[in-house]
């Protein structure tokens, strides 16, 4: 059998294990041997990489041929394979015209495509050249077109201007002589197999040895490659900020882990890596929930090593911040499980509530409506007379949540009610002693008298109630509101319809005695319904605590607060998105022309204006609306009941900046008593400077230009006036107004009277040495005020002094016309204010106000004649950078852009510097749809909305969502997401019967009877204020 195998001629595979021993020539020489074998893998290697690149195989050929040639070297078995075997050949020969023209012919050769083939480097795939039969053409193509239109929406601009730092490494050329030198040179390539030493020739023909595929060889070129990559990426990694940073700050919580300082810094720079290389991409969801679970680590380990308790609790809330975006909500619950057992701080108790509001699975009303009481409770259980200043402003924050957690469920005559009875508590309470922070027994009889409250027509206050002994006379009752009944078919539909118009009765309570109460007992709010809801602050902390309790009361209604002084606690609460009532405008947005883009006035009608409340914005101009005049104040609470309080409390109150707020109200909703109430309120505070101004303004702001002229003049004649505190503030108001109307000579005549008396009616041009005079008395109480650390009459100082220099300041580096004044001389002393300010306590109202002058200032005068969009969009850039937050400001920026679809500034500076974590908040996010709403298309806007609730800032505010549902609406494109959005929006805010009326009211149509029957279902299972019972309006359909 053997012998007939063996005639057959069978070749058997040898293993290793099988191989015979070496003969005696291999065993004297076993290197050259080595040599000899390896050499032979390496030419079948290079027969089989048939993919490599011709030159490659023409070495390896080269290389061969040499190999044989080459005398006293061991040539190995000789090759059996017949010459049809030989795939590839070596021309000798070549092509002569490649040495007399230096080249191939490359309209002769085909021409192969690759991938990015015809790009123009550093435009980003662009600019192309295409060929059109033999000829190249240029192309470019725009948005949409392409491979690379997902990749950037910027046009002709690229998105990054990346310099590559990669050193380029030139490979010398190898001459004849070395070749002939290496002649005899076996290059050592990397294999993925290993190296036998003992393998004999018949192993490059067959081998059974290793399970992996066929190695790829690499060669020289691979090699060298990699070598470049690996610099390169170490030159890289060591010209990179961000890594540097990252390595930095890595190496700093290794070696000091009890640095606390350290850690956040870290945490905070993962939002910068984030961010990186990402101008307008969005997170994935899975993205985002990788950067949190590093938070989330990074916060653990910081919780390891911290030691003290201050730093355990921030790193305590901001992980359970951050926390619930990681863990699922058994995990949650049972953190803060693990926490209520010790007593929780201010912050984390806020963000323990927030939790248990947003949670649509175990959210139960009466259950939040509990932890605000028991908080409130903890708080004021001790004698008031013990009770700290800190421990009041704790428990005024509380009762704004809890009543605006009480509004929004649906309970809104119960926080009106409770509203009207602090402040009767606060500011009309009688001469009485009482110790304790629970509200006295006699307040409930004035209660229960249903004698007129605060807000309501002839209300005179608990105080005249007590010193008449109760004998004021209740209102008349009221008759029953008429609801017309549309009659329709479906009959859910008709149910909304009723709730909703019953929902908008309610934002006034009612008395026993008015008639149709009779089904809703929570139309009357008794005072056993409010007294576990109020406390009784000392009468010694009431003046301390005023400006709170009235900003409070205001943010309630959906207006800004009257005092710009920076309270903590008003400023949290401005920035809180459960608190902030927004009513954002919905309508389809069109693209507009650049016609009237370029004539439009700034979009300053933000559904939220994020600004230092100063009395030019409270009043406004001709040009400029006031900030009083935003659409989500009349969504609340009828504005004429904020109105009439504020008139009782500024005819109780010496507060100067409550008169000029209670003023403006009037001004705008009832402008023909402005004169009267104005008035009255200068005869009742004669010396107040700031009244004068405001009533000038409130004239000036109905377009009464004469009028405000009289007031203002009269007031600057008047020595006693000026002298006062304000009247640096009465002459910039004076000198703006006619600045902005284009009367420069009477605006410097203002100016150049200071410390004299301004006499109207000469057209004298103010001399050099008055200017000089003028300029040097500003200068002098500009750094005397700062000195004494009073901002506000410092920067009056200052804005007059920027006035002057616009004004009298001849020689100009920018286009200026005769109604303009010397803009760049104006920003140069704005840039020199600043300067100093920086060394005071920037960041401050009325820092914030100095700024909003600027940019008025910079508004009007390019409303007045040529200017260059570049340099004011420059100032308006560094001056938007201070405070990113003012809306005010962003407006005017994005006036001052011209809007074109391929450079739209505002977009680019907004999602790379404004919508960062640092200065993330939800004014920004409204003012970024809105600006999609003017400039861009329903898919922008959309993807605004997107970011905006899925941002912190955003995601827990009701209005925010209502408005993204009527958006996908009214759009045929987006409706079919509307019941979406809708559902995401019920999951995050469950307390909001607004959010779940949605479902009766937009998406009536569009939902079934078994998904709005379980809507209803839930809103009772959750505890949300039902008017109309649905089971007995279905009974009395039938009827």
């Amino acid at each position: 059998m053997a012998d007939k195998e063996a005639a057959e001629g069978l070749v058997v595979p040898k293993f290793s294990s099988f191989k015979s021993k070496p003969s005696a020539q291999t065993q004297k020489d076993p290197e050259r041997a080595k040599s000899s074998s390896k050499r032979t893998r390496d030419d079948d290697r290079s027969h089989r990489g048939s993919h490599r690149d011709e030159k490659r195989r023409h070495k390896a050929d080269d290389r061969r041929v040499s190999d044989k040639e080459q005398p006293g070297r061991s040539q190995g078995a000789p090759k059996t394979a017949s010459s049809k075997d030989v795939y590839f050949l070596v021309d000798v020969k070549g092509d002569p015209l490649i040495r007399k023209y230096g080249g191939s012919n490359k309209w002769a050769t085909y021409r192969y495509q690759r991938h990015g083939r015809g790009r123009i480097l550093g435009t980003d795939g662009r600019l192309l050249i295409e060929y059109e039969g033999s000829r190249q053409v240029f192309s470019i193509l725009w948005p949409g077109q392409g491979l690379y239109s997902s990749k950037n929406r910027d046009g002709l601009r690229a998105r990054h201007t990346v310099v590559s730092k990669r050193n380029i490494r030139l490979r010398r050329t190898r001459t004849d002589n070395e070749d002939a030198d290496n002649d005899g040179y076996i290059a050592v390539d990397h294999s993925q197999k290993p190296d036998v030493d003992d393998s004999s020739e018949d192993d490059s023909k067959t081998s059974y040895r290793s399970i992996h595929g066929k190695a790829k060889v690499e060669d020289d070129d691979e090699i060298s490659s990699q070598d470049d990559e690996s610099t390169f990426d170490d030159e890289q990694q060591n010209n990179d900020p961000l890594k540097q940073r990252t390595i930095l700050l890595n190496r700093e919580v290794k070696d000091n882990p009890e640095n606390t300082g350290a850690w956040f810094q870290l945490i905070d720079h993962q939002d910068t890596l984030v961010r990186a290389g990402r101008e307008r991409e969005l997170l994935s969801d899975n993205e985002r929930h990788s950067y949190s679970e590093i938070k989330v680590d990074l916060l653990e380990s910081a919780l390891r090593h911290a030691q003290l308790p201050s730093d355990r609790d921030r790193i305590v809330l901001m992980l359970m911040r951050e926390g619930p975006k990681v863990w699922s909500h058994k995990v949650s619950a049972k953190k803060w499980a693990e926490l209520e057992s010790s007593p929780l701080s201010y912050d984390l108790w806020k963000l323990r509530i927030r939790f248990a509001m947003a949670d649509i699975s175990t959210f139960q009303h009466a259950a939040v409506k509990a932890m605000f009481l028991d908080r409130l409770q903890v708080l004021v259980s001790a004698d008031s007379s013990t009770l700290s200043l800190s421990t009041f402003q704790e428990s005024i924050d509380i009762f704004l949540r809890m009543t605006r957690f009480l509004y929004d469920c649906g309970y809104r005559e119960l926080a009106i009610c409770a509203w009207q009875a602090m402040i009767e508590l606060v500011y009309f309470r009688p001469d009485i002693e009482h110790s304790s922070a629970e509200v006295p027994s006699i307040f409930g009889d004035f209660w229960e008298s249903e004698a007129p409250r605060i807000g309501e027509i002839d209300a005179t206050g608990w105080k005249e109630f007590v010193l008449k002994h109760g004998l004021i006379d209740p209102p008349e009752p009221a008759a029953a509101s008429h609801l017309e009944n549309k009659t329709s078919r479906d009959a859910l539909k008709a149910w909304g319809l009723l709730e909703s118009k019953l929902s908008e009765l309610s934002r006034t309570p009612a008395r026993t005695l008015d008639d149709g109460n009779e089904m809703d007992p929570y139309r009357v709010v008794m005072f056993a319904d409010i007294q576990p809801l109020l406390f009784f602050i000392p009468s010694q902390l009431v003046q301390q605590l005023s400006s709170q309790i009235i900003s409070s009361f205001l943010i309630f209604c959906g207006f800004p607060p009257s005092s710009k002084t920076g309270n903590p606690y008003i400023q949290s609460a401005l920035n809180d998105p459960i608190l902030c009532v927004l009513h954002l405008s919905h309508a389809p947005s069109s693209l507009q022309q650049e016609e009237e883009v370029e004539s439009r006035q700034p979009h300053t009608s933000r559904s939220i204006f994020h600004a230092s409340l100063s009395t030019s914005l409270i009043f406004g101009s001709p040009k400029w609306p006031s900030v009083l005049s935003n659409p989500a104040h009349a969504s609340k609470l009828d504005s004429s009941v904020v109105m009439r309080v504020l008139n009782s409390l500024s005819s109780s109150i010496p507060d100067a900046q409550l008169a000029t707020y209670s003023l403006g109200l009037v001004s705008l909703l009832t402008p023909s008593l402005t004169k009267k109430v104005a008035k009255t309120l200068l005869k009742q505070y004669p010396e107040e400077v700031t009244l004068y101004t405001s009533y000038g303004l409130a004239e000036y702001s109905q377009n009464h230009l004469d009028a405000a002229d009289k007031i203002l003049h009269a007031a600057l004649a008047s020595t006693q006036i000026l002298n006062g505190r304000g009247g640096m503030g009465l002459i910039a108001a004076a000198a703006s107004i006619k600045t902005e109307v284009g009367h420069h000579l009477i605006a410097k005549q203002i100016l150049c009277s200071v410390g004299a008396t301004f006499s109207a009616g000469h057209n004298a041009e103010p001399s050099t040495n008055d200017i000089l005079k003028a300029e040097q008395t500003y200068q002098s109480n500009l750094e005397t005020y700062l000195g004494a650390k009073d901002l506000d009459t410092a920067l009056q100082n200052a804005e007059c002094l920027t006035l002057l220099c616009y004004l009298t300041v001849q020689s100009s580096a920018e286009p200026m016309s005769s109604s303009q004044g010397n803009i760049s001389a104006a920003m140069n002393k704005v840039s020199d204010i600043l300067s100093l300010l920086r060394a005071e306590d920037f960041a401050t109202p009325s820092a914030e106000a100095f700024v909003q002058f600027a940019v008025k200032l910079l508004y009007s005068h390019a409303c007045n004649g040529p200017f260059r969009r570049a340099y004011l969009k420059d100032q308006l850039t560094n001056l938007v950078n201070l405070f990113p937050q003012n809306t005010m400001a962003l407006a005017v920026f994005e006036w001052v852009d011209t809007g074109m679809r391929i450079m739209d500034e505002t977009r680019t500076l907004l999602e790379t510097k404004w919508l960062t974590h640092q200065v993330d908040c939800l004014a920004i996010r409204v003012f970024a749809i809105e600006h999609e709403q003017l400039r861009g298309n329903i898919h922008t806007t959309r993807s605004a909305y997107e970011r905006a609730v899925a941002s912190d800032a955003g995601k827990d505010n009701p209005g925010l969502w209502i408005s993204y549902i009527r958006f996908c609406f009214n759009h045929r494109q987006l409706r079919s997401k509307a019941q979406d959005v809708f559902y995401r929006a019920l999951k995050h805010c469950p307390w909001s019967k607004d959010v779940a009326m949605e479902a009766f009211a937009t998406l009536i149509r569009d939902m079934k009877s078994a998904d709005l029957r379980s809507i209803y279902d839930m809103m009772v299972e959750k505890g949300l204020r039902i008017h109309a019972d649905l089971d007995e309006f279905l009974e009395s359909r039938k009827e």
